[in-house]
């Protein structure tokens, strides 16, 4: 290792000078020393609960589909319980992964179990509850889970706008809805596009720097 006996100092990396006083140095300079400390990686109990989650998962989906068919061989339930089990499996392994951005998990879960709730829908039938109720009530509830977290957080404006106009833009979708008149029963998406128009209204009235503000970092235009 080097050492400057004016400065008091060692010198770790390759130097014929003090950096300091511009003296000689002693000692030698040694190739394999480290500069930089060695940082160990964050070890996190996450992987464990996915694995968990995975095999518990399974787990029910095999007991289930054996219990079917030593029992009720003649009804294929065990399918619909398999189908619900995958589906819980993705939404809790989503809302781990964006754990940490609670707004984003919120639209993220949005996404998700919209989709999954209308492939449910299409796959028993097409009895339309999913675009009557789940769709609109399910933007409701994501709205409402991001006020109360922006409130609750006092959140800044860039941490919570982008995604509380991208909840209330879907939620003018059921507008489409009506109009088309596929959906049948109109309270629900009534009230969902009502309150989407109100929150865009005031969004542009009252914030309307920091909307365009985030349109312009989001979007880049």
């Amino acid at each position: 290792m080097l050492y400057c006996e004016k400065c008091k100092v060692t010198v770790r990396s390759k130097h014929d000078r003090c950096p300091l006083c511009q003296g000689e140095l002693a000692g030698a300079y040694e190739e394999n020393e480290r500069i930089f400390p060695v940082v160990e990686a964050e070890k996190t109990p996450y992987p464990m609960i996915h694995r968990i989650i995975a095999f518990a998962a399974i787990a029910v989906c095999v007991i289930c589909v054996a219990v079917n068919w030593i029992v009720t061989p003649h009804y294929r339930w065990s399918w619909y319980v398999v189908g619900a089990t995958i589906c819980t499996w993705i939404v809790v392994n989503v809302g781990i992964a964006k754990r940490k951005n609670l707004m984003k998990n919120t639209l993220w879960q949005l996404l998700i179990i919209e989709v999954l709730l209308a492939a449910w829908d299409g796959f028993l039938g097409w009895n339309r509850w999913w675009v009557n109720f789940f769709f609109p009530i399910g933007i409701l509830l994501a709205f409402v889970v991001m006020l109360t977290i922006t409130i609750v957080w006092k959140l800044s404006s860039p941490q919570y706008m982008i995604y509380l106009l991208a909840v209330n833009v879907t939620g003018c979708i059921p507008i489409i809805l009506l109009l088309t008149r596929a959906v049948t029963t109109p309270l629900p998406s009534v009230i969902c596009a009502a309150v989407s128009i109100l929150s865009l209204a005031a969004f542009f009235i009252f914030q309307r720097r920091a909307v365009i503000s985030e349109i312009h970092k989001k979007f880049h235009i």
